[in-house]
């Protein structure tokens, strides 16, 4: 107690200072608040508790909860493997939820998901843990002064602390792909089960909101069969489930998810619960309902910037949309190699390896726009894209694909030799004056002077 009222706490690791600034934010002071001078610990709770009696100067009995203590009890229990009893102390104590699944890493928990659902056995609580979850190892960061404590498991240490994973979204991802798949194989199904499952959809990182959909646009065939399906009383209603999945998520990626499937009714279902005004979607999904239906998924791929998908359609479509369909690939370069493998007709695809080329030559990829130019055989473009990037065997092989005269030939050497030796390659200059320069004009001369024989 002599050394905390001095401020003499480096010897101590269950203290942490305090550091505020007074009211000028120019000096700063460390101190601990204890809970009152002269007060004496009278008694330890064993046990989960984690809690300590206090009698204060005056008789009072205070009972205190020190979070470095209920952090270890939740530890010790979750190296236990007692699931639920962790789960209840992180939910008295309002401690993250996300301990459960960091305390040894995610990889260990995913591992152990299905116990962790069989123990618990309450969708509300499964839910509450669900919607917590969060892209950061909170033991590396929010709890990293309080417990080091690793995680034993049949008396071998798990983890001291993993390397930082990898990507907080797959970590999201993986954990809730693991509850999912256990919630249906450990709970009955019951429309709370649905709604729990709803949940891991909406909360996945990135959100897995096409799948979600599905799953309500199944209940919602359901609800309007005309047979009676026994599984209508293991589902909530489509309503229900659609308004919960709205309470958890952005309600237009909603509706984007939506048209995403290509169902337009219930795109405007979603829309309508989602509060939009009808002039908002109205005009667009009546405008689509009457398109054929490629041309309609088209339509939609492009709005989603889902570029891939619009391009099978469009192809698909047919020749009366070729136009569309090299408008696209010029607008997004990146499909040009998906549109060679979906083009069939030879001279379309070598109109798409032209385009190519046009586009890597106005990027300056000089070198891949040659190849691309001479995939389709044109020569002349290709000739000018090796120049372009001074590649001048590529020119000269190009030429003599072009059949140049001999003049021709001789004076592009010429030019070549002379802008490669101001591009400072002596060296390639030199050879090609040696190579095709001399070589020419020797066999010029052979037939001058075997006109020359002739004319005497």
């Amino acid at each position: 107690m002599g050394d905390i009222l001095h401020g003499q706490l480096e010897q101590y690791e269950n203290f942490l200072p305090v550091v505020v600034k007074n009211k000028k934010g120019d000096t700063e002071s460390i101190f601990i608040n204890l809970w009152e001078k002269g007060a004496q610990i009278i008694g330890v709770l064993h046990g989960d508790e984690s809690a300590i009696i206090l009698q204060t100067p005056r008789g009072n009995l205070e009972c205190v909860y020190p979070r470095k203590l209920v952090l270890t009890s939740i530890v010790n229990a979750l190296v236990q493997g007692r699931f639920i009893d962790a789960l209840l102390m992180v939910r008295r104590h309002r401690i993250d939820f996300n301990i459960i699944v960091d305390h040894c890493g995610w990889q260990a928990f995913i591992e152990s998901a299905a116990d962790f659902v069989r123990q618990v056995n309450n969708l509300s609580y499964i839910t509450e843990f669900v919607c917590a979850m969060k892209h950061e190892d909170i033991m590396e960061t929010l709890y990293k002064n309080y417990t080091s404590l690793p995680c034993i498991k049949g008396n071998k240490v798990i983890r001291q602390r993993e390397p930082k994973s990898t990507n907080g979204d797959d970590t999201v991802y993986s954990v809730l792909l693991a509850i999912r798949k256990a919630l249906e194989e450990q709970i009955e199904e019951t429309p709370a089960r649905e709604l729990c499952i709803l949940t891991t959809l909406a909360k996945s990182s990135p959100p897995a909101l096409e799948e979600a959909l599905r799953r309500i646009k199944v209940i919602r065939e359901i609800e309007l069969s005309t047979a009676a399906d026994p599984r209508q009383a293991s589902y909530p209603s489509s309503e229900e489930s659609l308004k919960h999945l709205l309470w958890l998520s952005d309600s237009d990626a909603v509706f984007e998810a939506a048209l995403g499937l290509y169902d337009l009714n219930l795109a405007a279902i979603v829309a309508l619960n989602s509060q939009r005004d009808p002039k908002e979607f109205l005009p667009l999904l009546q405008e689509l309902e009457h398109m054929p239906t490629l041309l309609m998924q088209y339509n939609i791929d492009l709005k989603l910037q889902r570029y891939e998908s619009a391009l099978r359609h469009i192809v698909s479509a047919g020749d009366p949309y070729y136009e569309d369909c090299m408008n696209l690939m010029n607008k997004v370069p990146e499909l040009y190699p998906l549109g060679l493998q979906l083009i069939v007709d030879p001279r379309k695809k070598q109109q798409v390896l032209e385009a190519w080329g046009d586009h890597l030559n106005a990027t300056k990829c000089f070198e891949d726009a040659a190849t691309t130019y001479l995939c389709c055989f044109c020569l002349e473009k290709a000739l000018k894209a090796y120049r372009a990037c001074g590649n001048w065997m590529g020119v000269l092989t190009v030429a003599g694909l072009i059949k140049l005269g001999k003049d021709d030939l001789l004076q592009l050497a010429r030019e070549l030799s002379e802008e490669l030796q101001a591009l400072g390659k002596p060296g390639d200059a030199a050879k090609i004056l040696l190579e095709y320069c001399v070589m020419l004009t020797m066999q010029l001369a052979s037939w001058s002077m075997q006109g020359i024989g002739k004319r005497l």
